[in-house]
């Protein structure tokens, strides 16, 4: 009769180390932060939310609407999109809820992962997929690809941005290339000191030999003005560099960066990413 008791005693206590195996796994999920829209904190230490942030399954999150967003990768996993659920714990204005039940979804990386890293040519290179993302990313200075054989850069044909307000003549601003490359700075968009929110921005292209100027592309800036996209690379190289190859890595990167913020110039982008994968690899070596 010991010896059975024993034996159920042993069966007991194996299950139940399985059991707390198994929450200890789960409750040690990590999620890092690449991007917050709202104000969400962390309800027991009161840190807020931001690109680089750290928190578990178990963590109980504060949200200040129910339309707050967090964006976060879990390594090897991808991107999971965080929302308060409608059972969240209404407190005063604030919604408390523990991650594990939160409207947890995992991000559709795969509708951009597909294209590949090859460069874009203008003015392909600033069409946006409206179903992701239908704004361009503008960092300080931004290069694109120029098909030279459709746009001669030769006898003074040359790009431009025509700036439109409603009620208002279009301004236009002259850009500025080398060899088979626009560069376009964010100080090339001349946002008007009143009714600046009906801007409209086009890219256009001016042919001195034809005397005539066609607009090729419309432009939807969103403004990096405080390196975002430069953070959400360091976290996504960081945090995958033991699951992901470099080229893999560098397309989900790019995908990330094109649904948290918007489509970002290839040539930019691609050489953010390298000088950054270069610095984190010296001390700390990644899968190539």
């Amino acid at each position: 009769m010991t010896n059975v008791e024993d034996i159920k005693s042993l069966i007991m206590k194996t299950v139940l180390f399985c059991l707390l195996l198994l929450f200890s796994t789960n409750s040690y999920s990590q999620y890092i932060v690449t991007k917050v829209n709202g104000t969400v904190k962390k309800k027991n230490t009161g840190e807020v939310l931001k690109t680089g942030s750290k928190f578990n399954n178990n963590e109980l999150l504060a949200f200040s609407s129910p339309n707050d967003m967090v964006r976060a990768i879990v390594g090897g996993k991808g991107v999971f999109v965080l929302t308060p659920s409608p059972a969240a714990e209404k407190s005063g204005s604030i919604f408390l809820e523990i991650v594990n039940t939160t409207l947890n979804i995992k991000s559709k990386e795969g509708n951009l992962s597909g294209r590949g890293m090859s460069h874009q040519a203008l003015p392909e290179a600033l069409i946006t997929n409206s179903s992701i993302n239908s704004k361009n990313l503008i960092a300080p200075e931004n290069k694109y690809l120029i098909d030279t054989k459709k746009y001669p850069l030769t006898n003074g044909n040359a790009f431009f941005i025509q700036v439109e307000v409603s009620g208002g003549s279009p301004v236009i601003q002259p850009l500025k290339t080398t060899g088979d490359t626009l560069i376009i700075c964010d100080t090339d968009f001349k946002i008007p000191a009143n009714n600046s929110s009906s801007v409209k921005y086009s890219l256009g292209f001016f042919s001195k030999e034809n005397d005539r100027s066609e607009l090729i592309a419309q432009i939807k800036p969103y403004f990096d003005t405080t390196n975002q996209m430069e953070n959400i690379i360091k976290v996504f190289i960081s945090e995958n560099k033991n699951f992901v190859k470099k080229a893999n890595l560098e397309v989900q990167c790019y995908a990330e960066i094109c649904e948290a913020l918007a489509k970002p110039a290839d040539i930019t982008f691609e050489y953010i990413f390298n000088n950054i994968f270069f610095d984190l690899s010296k001390d700390n070596p990644i899968t190539k």
